[in-house]
């Protein structure tokens, strides 16, 4: 289960939604979508006994699954999955889609947040886009060739991270 460092706005919505259409949905896929028009694909969760079988919570998992079961493996595992991205931030937008057999059919969606409202021990808050920026400005003006070159080196980095450029 996710930590109880962390909070969930509209993922319980979301699990309400798909329970209603669980008989048609075959896999849950997750995305970051903190950054507006960049989504990032994390992961897929089939609905089926060998993936559920970490999220069932005990007893004898050899026995029935129902489609409920499937649905409530498959929201700890979103959850969980969501918690472990937004370490070392303080908030990060998630998509859960819900898509039929062969992924022919997207049966349902929604979007939650996942706030951290404690810091993870041993793991540093990132700085903001713009506090970066600002230190970035300020090395590129230093005189020193070698400052100057790892900023350079830095910079791409970064955009490769984000998506605009070669590492």
């Amino acid at each position: 289960m996710a930590d109880s460092r962390f909070t969930f706005e509209g993922l319980a919505d979301i699990t309400r939604r798909i329970h209603l259409v669980a008989d048609r949905v075959a896999y849950l896929v997750v995305q970051d979508r903190t950054e507006r028009g960049r989504d990032v694909g994390l992961g897929r969760f089939d609905l089926t006994v060998e993936e559920a079988r970490p999220y069932l919570g005990g007893g004898d998992i050899e026995a029935e699954v129902t489609e409920a079961q499937f649905v409530d493996a498959g929201m700890r595992w979103v959850a969980e999955l969501a918690a472990s991205n937004t370490i070392g931030e303080s908030w990060r937008r998630f998509r859960v889609k819900a898509w039929g057999p062969k992924g022919l059919r997207l049966v349902t969606s929604g979007q939650f947040v996942c706030r951290c409202g404690r810091p993870v021990a041993g793991v540093a808050q990132l700085p903001s886009d713009r506090a970066l920026q600002a230190a970035l400005a300020q090395l590129r003006m230093s005189a020193d060739p070698a400052v100057r070159m790892a900023v350079a080196v830095l910079e791409g980095r970064r955009l490769a991270a984000v998506g605009h450029g070669p590492l």
